[in-house]
C-alpha cells in the first residue's frame, strides 16, 4: 500500500483533501493540524513521525500546502528514513537571518494576538487582504467555527517562520524525491521555488499556470494532474 501524508494550510483543515483523486494503489491520509495543541515545529514532527512509524504500508510521500509544507519539511528532514517522498507547496523553506526571523515571529505574534482578541471576521477580512492572497476567491476563505480559533492563534506563534530553520540545505540531502509546487501568479513563492532548487538541485519545481498561492483549490485539475504524474513516479 502507498499513502499519501496530506497537511493542511493555517486557516484550513484536513477537509479540504476530502476530495482529492490519487493514482490507483495509492490511499490518502490528511492530517489535522488541529487535533492537537501546537507546541513547536520540532514537536509537532516528532508527533507526526511517530504516528508514521506505527502505520503500515510500502511507500509514504509528505504533501503540504503552505504552513503544512513547512510541517512537512519539518517532518522528513528530522526523520528521513521515514519517508519515500516529498510535495512541497507554496511553502517557505525558512529565512536565512536572525533578523528576518525576528520580524517574522513579530509579525506572527500580532496576527496571534488579534486571533485571541478581536473579532475572527474582522481578522480575517485584513489577513486575506495581504498580497500573498491576491485575486483569491471568497469561496476559498476560511470559515469561522470550523477550527478551534484558539489553537490557530496559538500556531501563528509556535509554527512561526520565526521559529523555523532554514532548510534548504537539509532538503538537498534528502535520500528521496522532492518536489515544490507554486502558482504562476505567485511571484514570492514561484522565486523561493527557483532560489531552493539552486540551492539544492535535486528540488525539482513545478510552476501551474492561472494560479496563485492557494494553488490546489485555484488550479485544481492542472495541480490534481501534476500530482498524479509526481506520484505514479514514485
Amino acid at each position: 500500500m502507498k499513502m499519501l501524508w496530506a497537511l493542511h494550510g493555517q486557516l484550513q483543515t484536513d477537509r479540504v483533501w476530502k476530495h482529492l483523486p490519487l493514482p490507483a494503489g495509492w490511499q490518502l491520509e490528511p492530517v489535522d493540524l488541529w487535533a492537537d495543541r501546537p507546541v513547536s515545529l520540532t514537536a509537532f514532527a516528532g508527533a507526526l513521525n511517530r504516528q508514521r512509524r506505527l502505520t503500515p504500508g510500502d511507500t509514504h510521500v509528505l504533501m503540504g500546502y503552505s504552513l503544512g509544507g513547512r510541517l512537512a519539511m519539518a517532518a522528513a528532514t528530522a526523520a528521513p528514513e521515514l519517508w519515500h517522498g516529498l510535495v512541497v507547496v507554496a511553502a517557505h523553506p525558512g529565512l536565512t537571518s536572525v533578523e528576518k526571523r525576528l520580524d517574522a515571529l513579530a509579525k506572527d505574534r500580532h496576527w496571534a494576538r488579534r486571533f485571541r482578541e478581536e473579532p475572527t471576521e474582522t481578522v480575517l477580512d485584513d489577513w486575506y487582504a495581504l498580497p500573498v492572497f491576491a485575486g483569491m476567491p471568497p469561496a476559498l476563505r476560511f470559515q469561522p467555527g470550523s477550527a478551534p480559533t484558539d489553537f490557530i492563534a496559538e500556531a501563528y506563534d509556535a509554527w512561526s517562520k520565526g521559529r523555523q530553520p532554514d532548510y534548504s540545505d537539509a532538503l538537498g540531502h534528502l535520500p528521496f524525491p522532492v518536489h515544490y509546487i507554486s502558482g504562476a501568479q505567485d511571484a514570492t513563492y514561484t522565486a523561493l521555488g527557483q532560489h531552493l532548487h539552486a540551492c539544492a538541485p535535486n528540488v525539482q519545481t513545478h510552476v501551474i499556470d492561472g494560479a496563485g498561492h492557494r494553488v490546489p483549490w485555484e488550479q485544481p485539475a492542472a495541480f490534481e494532474y501534476l500530482l498524479n504524474q509526481i506520484l505514479t513516479s514514485m
